[in-house]
């Protein structure tokens, strides 16, 4: 078959004079036309990327540095600008192909060399965008686990086996993606799949089997944290409805699967390739726009960093103001959150603590200088000043000869407070007055 082909190859024109009309039927053989899926292609690759920088400067700006979900997403970001490029570099044949399975003999409608480079080079740039594709989807579900590790590390050991399995999962799901067109095609020449690839159908049903069944799986290691929690209804409705974001990946996979699947000119059924490789793009696009969004995970961040905000755990809650701005809800200030501690935190007869002292006792005793009234902490704070000789004079002088009372004789000898016996360690000042 390959000798015929290149025979048939050999008597084709150099060149075709330009026209529209065959222009027209190459750049539309399927569902979607040639100049919508380069549209397609840059605006979801701009948007994604746009989200992933400001991702980066906003978590650089608040936390000064980045963590290990950060880096997988800003790896994936660079897989799928690659990606971006190889596919609009073969983009063309891949219309040239879609034209060729729609009707062999549309095969006039294109020049010796236009053949010779579908099936020489073809399918070496078809898997360069696979892998790249496939990487980037799953780099960002990398991600997902990442941050997740974070929730579940300290849950339970359940937990934490299932996220090694989801993880192990992955892996294995994002080499089989990877793998999967080198293994039925080969890596070089085109003529292995002419005209359409064995084991077609199976494969491509497997694959996005394998996406989407990661996926659910990464989703319900959420669900399952909420179902340990003790959050209000409402926090975990606002929560899941962010965990929706997520369920688009399914829908894009299911979209790519069902839609993706049509009969070529001799009534096989098979996949589109225009439609199946567009709609890859827009999935890892997708993917790579909600890495940078990370709407949903920072309610988890935050959740985490209230619990836990003793031990010093990371942050990654820099968009939690905007989610709650987006529910009608307002961020509690600093002194708000500090003063709810506070109270949290303040005992019985908590307050200023203050020490035993003999600073102006006999002052204390005769309410000298002071009306009645009067506190004791007012008194003690007034003593700071106390002179004893002084204090010593003013009370012989207001002693006009009356008779000495229990608490006067005990400051016989020299009047100074060491004639005094206390006790061997220091007590408050209320009992102090009280022994006295």
């Amino acid at each position: 078959m390959a000798t015929d082909v290149s025979a048939y190859i050999d008597l084709l024109p150099e060149q075709l004079p330009p026209d529209p009309a065959r222009e027209w039927k190459i750049n539309h053989p399927g569902k979607i036309d040639k100049h919508t899926s380069q549209v397609l292609i840059g605006v979801f690759t701009a948007f994604a990327t746009i989200a992933v920088a400001l991702r980066i400067i906003v978590h650089l700006r608040k936390r000064g540095r980045l963590f290990v979900d950060d880096y997988l997403v800003f790896f994936a970001t660079a897989c799928l600008l690659v990606e971006t490029g190889v596919l609009y570099h073969n983009l063309h044949m891949m219309y040239v192909e879609a034209t060729l399975a729609h009707d062999p003999n549309n095969i006039a409608l294109f020049t010796r060399g236009d053949l010779q480079e579908l099936i020489n080079d073809y399918l070496k740039w078809n898997n360069i965008y696979i892998a790249f594709a496939w990487t980037t989807n799953y780099v960002i579900k990398l991600s997902f686990l990442a941050f997740f590790r974070v929730l579940v590390r300290d849950v339970s050991r359940g937990l934490n086996w299932y996220w090694w399995f989801v993880l192990c999962f992955t892996v294995a799901s994002w080499l089989f993606n990877f793998t999967e067109n080198m293994i039925l095609c080969g890596a070089s020449k085109s003529l292995k799949c002419f005209p359409y690839p064995r084991y077609n159908l199976e494969m491509g049903g497997a694959s996005t089997a394998a996406d989407i069944i990661t996926d659910i799986m990464i989703v319900s290691i959420p669900i399952l944290l909420l179902h340990k929690t003790q959050l209000r209804l409402s926090h975990k409705i606002r929560i899941l409805t962010f965990l929706c974001l997520s369920i688009v990946m399914v829908a894009l996979a299911l979209a790519r699967l069902i839609h993706g699947l049509t009969r070529d000119y001799s009534g096989v059924l098979t996949f589109s390739m225009i439609w199946t490789h567009l709609w890859l793009h827009l999935e890892s696009s997708v993917a790579v726009l909600m890495g940078g969004v990370t709407a949903f995970r920072t309610v988890f961040a935050r959740q985490v960093r209230d619990d836990d905000k003793a031990k010093g755990r990371r942050s990654n809650s820099t968009l939690y103001e905007y989610v709650l701005r987006f529910f009608g809800k307002s961020r509690p200030a600093d002194s708000e959150i500090s003063s709810s501690v506070g109270e949290k935190k303040e005992g019985f007869l908590q307050g200023p603590r203050t020490g035993a002292s003999l600073k102006g006792l006999r002052t204390f005793i005769r309410r000298h200088d002071r009306e009645p009234g009067h506190t004791t902490v007012e008194d003690t704070m007034a003593s700071c000043t106390y002179d004893p000789l002084e204090s010593y004079h003013n009370f012989k002088r207001h002693e006009d000869g009356n008779q000495k009372t229990p608490s006067s004789t005990t400051f016989q000898g020299s009047g100074s407070i060491e004639d005094y016996e206390m006790p061997g360690r220091p007590l408050p000042v209320l009992q102090t007055h009280n022994m006295v």
